[in-house]
């Protein structure tokens, strides 16, 4: 999050924040939003929800293409190789 404690509230960077998560492989959702019920004063409390994904994927596709006939496709992905 592009936020620190201290920082002044930005809609804008919170939301930038949520995209750069959305941007690690990791990540399958996330969520900021401000803590509902709070005063109306400088301070705001961000919740943040996070959902990972998983580390490693296996994926395929097959087809039929008149021109060239049956095709395949596979790949895998590990997500978090270097840790």
């Amino acid at each position: 999050m592009p936020l620190k404690p201290g920082d002044l509230f930005s809609s804008e960077l919170m939301t930038r924040g949520q995209q750069n998560l959305f941007g690690l492989d990791l990540v399958r959702f996330a969520r900021s939003e401000v803590l509902p019920g709070q005063p109306i004063d400088s301070t705001v409390t961000l919740v943040s929800h996070i959902e990972e994904a998983l580390p490693r994927i296996v994926s395929g596709e097959a087809g039929f293409a008149t021109e060239t006939g049956v095709s395949t496709e596979a790949s895998w992905a590990h997500r978090d190789f270097i840790g």
